[in-house]
């Protein structure tokens, strides 16, 4: 267990979208490039839903998320 919740920041690279109505936040790693997590809302200001991925392992030569929160 972290002492303080700054052992758990990571700098992040952050690319937004829209499709339609979707607005979306992907949140990079900034060391190694792999896909830490994503945000998506339909309104402005309002929650949006957060996917959380970790417990990356290689598969076929390449790095998978084996965990989705």
């Amino acid at each position: 267990m972290p002492k303080a919740l700054k052992e758990l920041r990571v700098d992040c690279e952050v690319a937004n979208s829209r499709i339609g109505p979707f607005l979306g936040k992907w949140f990079f790693d900034k060391s190694d490039k792999r896909l830490l997590g994503f945000e998506t809302r339909i309104v402005e200001n309002e929650d949006p839903c957060e996917v959380y991925f970790s417990d990356y392992r290689p598969v076929d030569g390449r790095q998978l998320p084996h965990r989705m929160q």
